[in-house]
């Protein structure tokens, strides 16, 4: 595990924690790990090591889900966006494609649960961003076993 993945893992813990208390993303979390994200990538690439280069394609995906956000009315959050612009910094368009699917099945397998046992419907929201956190520690974890 890298230092991006491990930063990353803090933030998306972090702002996870909070999404699941309070159902809210605190934009001054977002800030603080975007600068750093951009310090550390800033960082490698002054020290040429920065990898593919390709590291800005991992904004795409928070770009889609803000662009959906506004397109469903907010069904999905745009501090939901945001995070996942954030992790891209950290991650590149891959690994943050990965955390995104495996943080969707995580959530959908959770919904249904809820929706089993009748504690939640199909129209109330859950919180994205814990879920997120669950996929890239999975990944993570999925890494240093293959290793």
């Amino acid at each position: 595990m890298g230092i991006h993945e491990a930063a990353c893992l803090v933030f998306l813990g972090a702002a996870g924690w909070r999404d699941w208390k309070t159902r809210e993303v605190s934009g001054r979390l977002l800030a603080a790990a975007a600068i750093l994200g951009c310090v550390l990538r800033l960082r490698m690439r002054l020290h040429g090591c920065e990898g593919d280069g390709f590291w800005a394609a991992g904004l795409l995906p928070g770009f889609l889900l803000l662009a959906l956000g506004r397109g469903t009315k907010e069904a999905i959050g745009y501090g939901d966006g945001l995070a996942v612009i954030t992790a891209g910094i950290y991650l590149g368009l891959w690994d943050t494609l990965e955390t995104i699917l495996l943080g969707l099945v995580l959530a959908s397998l959770w919904a249904a649960c809820l929706m089993a046992g009748r504690k939640k419907g199909r129209k109330d929201r859950i919180p994205f961003l814990p879920f997120l956190f669950f996929g890239l520690a999975g990944r993570l974890l999925y890494k240093i076993g293959a290793a």
